[in-house]
């Protein structure tokens, strides 16, 4: 579970930073999380969380292999750091 929620995280941050404020408040009144009344009355921070929430919950749903996918299919990569004593052995294994 600790992995899904890392997958997830990596992916709701890249693709909240794919649209401003004014799209993703589009993009919710859209998919019907919002009436249009409603979204126009929420503050950009607002729409930024609600939007994030929307996210998260839509990754929530997929397996993780289906995370891994997407993350490949988004081009998104990450680094990890480990320390010199295991770096031998990490590239070993």
């Amino acid at each position: 579970m600790q992995l899904n929620s890392t997958l997830i995280s990596f992916l709701t941050d890249h693709d909240l930073k794919q649209d401003d404020a004014v799209a993703w408040r589009n993009r919710l009144v859209s998919h019907g999380i919002f009436p249009l009344d409603e979204a126009a009355d929420l503050t950009d921070e607002a729409v930024m969380a609600a939007a994030r929430t929307y996210l998260t919950l839509m990754f929530r749903q997929h397996s993780e292999s289906d995370l891994m996918s997407e993350l490949r299919a988004r081009g998104i990569t990450w680094s990890i750091d480990i320390p010199a004593d295991y770096q031998q052995g990490a590239i070993c294994y």
